[in-house]
C-alpha cells in the first residue's frame, strides 16, 4: 500500500517525464520545419527582391526542382535550388527570369518570391515546437525543484 507522500513523489516524476516528452516532440517539430521556418522568419525581418534566372529544371516524380541564379545588391552571383510541390503553381522554363527574395545580410538564403507564402506553415510549426520546448523546459525545472524540496522534506518524515 502506498502512502500519500509516495503518490506525490510519483506525480512529480510523471510530470517531469511528460515535460521531457514535450521537449522531445517540440525539438522534432523544430528540426522538421527549420528548412522552411528559418528563411520565412528572416524574410519577415528583412528582405529584398532581385531578378534571377532559372538555370536548370529537374523532375522528381510529380514535383520539380528549380535551380536559379541571381546577382545580389553588391554584385556577387549566387545560386540556389528549390523543390517545388506539384500543387504550387510555378511555370517557369530554363532561361526564364523570375523574382527571387533574398535576406540582404546572407544572400545565399533565398527563395522564389511567388513560393514564399508556402513557407509560412513551416514557420508556424517551428514556432509551435519552440514554444513546446520552452514551456516544457520551464515545467521540467520546476518539477526538479519540487523533487529536490520533496526529498529534503523526506528527511524529516
Amino acid at each position: 500500500m502506498s502512502s500519500r507522500r509516495e503518490a506525490e513523489r510519483d506525480f512529480l516524476y510523471q510530470k517531469y517525464f511528460m515535460a521531457m516528452l514535450f521537449v522531445f516532440i517540440g525539438t522534432m517539430m523544430v528540426i522538421w520545419a527549420d528548412d522552411e521556418g528559418i528563411p520565412f522568419a528572416l524574410f519577415l525581418i528583412d528582405s529584398e527582391t532581385v531578378s534571377g534566372t532559372v538555370t536548370a529544371l529537374e523532375r522528381v516524380g510529380l514535383d520539380r526542382i528549380y535551380s536559379f541564379s541571381f546577382l545580389s545588391q553588391n554584385g556577387n552571383e549566387y545560386s540556389n535550388s528549390e523543390l517545388v510541390n506539384r500543387f504550387l503553381l510555378l511555370d517557369a522554363k530554363v532561361g526564364d527570369t523570375i523574382e527571387v527574395t533574398i535576406f540582404p545580410l546572407y544572400p545565399e538564403i533565398s527563395a522564389i518570391t511567388s513560393l514564399i507564402p508556402s513557407l509560412e506553415n513551416g514557420f508556424w510549426i517551428m514556432l509551435t515546437g519552440a514554444a513546446f520546448v520552452v514551456l516544457a523546459a520551464v515545467i521540467s525545472v520546476f518539477s526538479i525543484l519540487q523533487l529536490v524540496t520533496h526529498r529534503k522534506q523526506d528527511r524529516y518524515y
